[in-house]
């Protein structure tokens, strides 16, 4: 059997708008020669009808083509333009805001996990709260971390008021004045009278966190011998159940006469009273009623009472030449959050 030709597709010639415009000017031509095709068959007449909507069709196709692609050069290089100037705004607005929303989140977590602590210092004895922070130093610094956070929306720091307090005391002589500085934090006082060489500082807390200036202990037994201080501070730190633990503390270690500044939150003081005889409730009675109670019977007068300030108490006492009583006891308002 002989060879079968392939079929080929047929070719499909592409022409360019110059012949196309040569052709239709001769389509035209034709028609006006002949008296627009009067002389055509109708077969032909309808042939070059075709033949001319083909011609023009392809002609505009062309044409549009040719915009289209002019369109989409001019376009992407003006794309290309906007963006290059943008980008970089772009991305300096972007890091901006989320440095901020670095920020914020991490105040959030900060502030969530300082409230969380501070009630464990609130309702836990100085005995625990000592040994839980001595076994997970990490959680004192996220408390401190918190603490000084809040710190910053404060009016007025009650350390700052006590520093000028000090500043204002006449100077001793042959000798400096010995502070003891109650759960003291960052131990500010400290570092504002290190180079005053009219005082001598120690400051005590849960936890030293390589602070030179702090000496772990629990608040209820530092390591100071009797009658050696001549002010006692507890700034924000009459934290715990049994606070009168810490007045006695501060008593043993005060010489008659001395000097105890305390520093609290209103709130914690302003609550009503829990230690009035049932039945026998006197009507405004406060903690703070309760609170002064206890003082005198653990060897201190009241010297002073500031309410001058919206957030805080400021208290002046000065220790007594008597024993303490043992069976004293006080607990303040703890401050205690509601979980979400």
């Amino acid at each position: 059997m002989g060879k079968t030709k392939k079929q080929q597709k047929p070719q499909v010639k592409k022409t360019s708008s110059s012949k196309i415009k040569t052709k239709l000017d001769g389509v035209g031509q034709k028609q006006t020669s002949d008296g627009n095709g009067a002389g055509w068959s109708k077969s032909k007449k309808k042939k070059m009808r075709k033949l001319k909507a083909k011609l023009l069709f392809q002609s505009q196709s062309d044409r549009d083509s040719k915009d289209d692609e002019k369109t989409f050069v001019e376009a992407t290089a003006s794309a290309d333009t906007a963006i290059e100037d943008v980008a970089p705004l772009k991305e300096e607005s972007n890091k901006k805001p989320k440095s901020k929303l670095m920020d914020l989140l991490k105040n959030r977590l900060s502030g969530g996990r300082f409230r969380e602590l501070n009630e464990v210092l609130y309702t836990s004895s100085s005995t625990d709260a000592y040994e839980k922070f001595s076994n997970e130093p990490a959680l004192f610094e996220q408390y401190h971390v918190g603490f000084r956070n809040q710190i910053k929306s404060w009016p007025v720091n009650p350390v700052d008021v006590i520093y000028k307090w000090l500043l204002k005391l006449p100077e001793e002589k042959n000798r400096k004045i010995v502070i003891a500085d109650f759960g003291c934090g960052d131990a500010q006082l400290a570092k504002n009278l290190q180079n005053n060489h009219r005082f001598h500082v120690h400051s005590f807390d849960l936890v030293s966190h390589d602070n030179p200036l702090v000496t772990a202990c629990d608040m209820s037994n530092v390591p100071l011998s009797r009658s050696c201080v001549d002010v006692g501070v507890f700034s924000l730190a009459l934290m715990g159940t049994n606070i009168a633990d810490f007045i006695r503390e501060a008593h043993r270690v005060l010489r008659t006469g001395g000097i105890l500044k305390i520093a609290e939150v209103r709130s914690r003081f302003e609550a009503p009273s829990t230690n009035q005889p049932k039945g026998k409730t006197k009507k405004g009675c406060t903690l703070l009623d309760d609170f002064m109670k206890v003082m005198e019977r653990l060897g201190f007068v009241r010297e002073k009472l500031d309410r001058t300030n919206k957030l805080f108490f400021l208290m002046e006492f000065k220790r007594l030449d008597v024993k303490p009583d043992d069976s004293a006891a006080f607990t303040a308002k703890a401050c205690t959050y509601k979980r979400r």
